[in-house]
């Protein structure tokens, strides 16, 4: 219920902004295997269904209290005593214990609601993790084996008296570190793929079709400070300060009188008495302090709401914000690629003799720094996009 509510409101947001949807989003394939499979998310649900039964327990009045007595007499007179007994609350307690149970079952929906765009988000961002290594691993595998062809080549010029033992050990450097950075990366790819099939429940992934998520269709700071409107932590929030004051209304009818009602039967040997009983329950003690209890824990729930509301609008926005450099740092990344030597034209150059093997490998160094960190841009941007595209995976 709730989470057809949250996504109504993102619909109506976009037609605010007339927005369409026409890139799909990405690794939606390994999004609904998790949300099928993933086994916390299970807990999470039967746990949630769990407490919202039990919320509606103890609502209806008490059983039926039977008593019976035997009480023999000082003669032969035997005394004989029967009596039903119902107690009842104040009518009015049982509608708002109604409430709270409702209440409490709308926070718990919202709640598998929260932990579901949590696990997205996480799902989302070690597939980029992935796909992030596992380019930076086909990368340094063209890198080990042109620094692998260039140390031949010089380990023969070397022996043909072409070159020297220090040009020698700076390629077999080169070599090493390069070595060193592809297994690195490797272990790196073959942990996130053990996390997300973790995250999938322990079964398989098709990794060949994860990549990175498609950009932004909307590119308004606007729009996604509107959409804290929709957050489920906000909402959760909400939905608990709503539950907070349904306890406290609850609290202030517990301080109404209780009523009993039955039937009772006295009798002998020579007379019997029945009729109906009545009485009132006055609560004088056992509910001191809990209605000044409740509105503490309304005015807490309260400036919980508020707090988090003010963190998450603010998160949105910075976070649109970060999006925006990294788009810009990307771009001046691969502006500045463009006007570097590419690998094919260090090559030549060095090949014909126009450039020095400590200049080839000085500007390589440049070239690897600069697509080293243009691969990373790419990724940064990437998990900011799945960030604020987070509401979006709660409609898989």
């Amino acid at each position: 219920m709730m989470r057809s509510k949250i996504f109504h409101f993102i619909s109506i947001i976009l037609i605010v902004f007339q927005i369409t949807e026409s890139n799909a989003q990405q690794n939606t394939e390994l999004l609904k295997s998790v949300l099928e499979n993933n086994l916390t998310l299970r807990q999470v649900k039967l746990n949630a269904e769990y407490q919202s039964v039990g919320g509606y327990q103890g609502i209806a009045p008490q059983g039926l209290e039977l008593e019976a007595g035997y009480f023999p007499g000082s003669g032969s007179v035997v005394k004989n005593t029967f009596n039903v007994t119902q107690r009842f609350d104040f009518p009015t307690i049982y509608k708002k214990q109604l409430d709270v149970a409702r209440a409490n079952k709308d926070v718990k929906e919202i709640g598998v609601v929260q932990f579901q765009m949590n696990l997205m988000v996480q799902v989302q961002q070690t597939a980029i993790e992935y796909v992030y290594a596992k380019r930076s691993l086909d990368t340094l595998k063209i890198r080990l084996q042109d620094a692998e062809n260039l140390l031949d080549a010089f380990t023969r010029m070397f022996d043909q008296g072409d070159a020297n033992r220090l040009e020698v050990n700076k390629i077999k450097l080169q070599l090493v570190t390069i070595k060193e950075m592809y297994r690195t990366t490797e272990r790196k790819l073959n942990n996130l793929a053990s996390q997300l099939v973790q995250l999938n429940g322990g079964k398989e992934v098709n990794f060949e079709n994860i990549d990175y998520p498609a950009d932004l269709l909307i590119d308004s700071v606007e729009y996604f400070s509107r959409l804290s409107e929709v957050d489920p932590n906000i909402t959760y929030s909400k939905m608990n300060e709503q539950l907070m004051q349904n306890k406290l209304k609850v609290s202030k009818h517990q301080n109404l009188p209780g009523f009993l009602v039955g039937y009772g039967y006295e009798g002998t040997d020579n007379e019997r008495f029945s009729g109906v009983r009545f009485g009132l329950n006055i609560p004088l003690w056992q509910n001191a302090k809990k209605t000044e209890t409740a509105k503490v824990g309304v005015l807490v729930s309260k400036q919980k709401t508020e707090a988090i509301t003010s963190v998450i609008e603010n998160e949105l926005v910075q976070n649109y914000k970060s999006y925006n450099q990294l788009k810009q740092s990307l771009d001046s990344y691969r502006n500045t690629l463009d006007n570097l030597k590419s690998v094919g034209l260090l090559k030549k150059s060095l090949e014909l003799g126009h450039i020095s093997l400590i200049e080839y490998l000085l500007e390589l160094t440049y070239f690897y720094d600069a697509t080293d960190k243009l691969m990373k841009f790419e990724m940064e941007k990437s998990k900011a996009i799945a960030t604020l595209n987070r509401y979006k995976y709660l409609d898989i």
